[in-house]
């Protein structure tokens, strides 16, 4: 929580945060800082912590990009490294 508070109060990062915010305005999550805001984290209940959770960490939410020569290693044995 300190480092954090520390990290935020950066020029650096405080561009940073405000170029993101600005590029990503209304996205749910590329819009907000994955660490959270230092000054919100203390008002953070339980409940709003799972229910972020439960409603952004999902398999359903995510994407898996693979590349590379087909003929090497088909997608379908690429997919199965994931399993193992």
């Amino acid at each position: 929580f300190n480092e954090m508070k520390g990290v935020c109060s950066s020029p650096d990062q405080l561009h940073y945060r405000a170029l993101k915010k600005a590029l990503f305005r209304g996205h749910p999550i590329y819009a907000i800082d994955s660490g959270g805001d230092p000054r919100s984290i203390p008002t953070l209940t339980y409940d709003a912590f799972a229910d972020f959770h439960r409603r952004y960490y999902h398999p359903s939410n995510a994407k898996i990009y693979v590349y590379g020569d087909e003929a090497e290693l088909p997608t379908a044995e690429r997919l199965a490294l994931l399993e193992s």
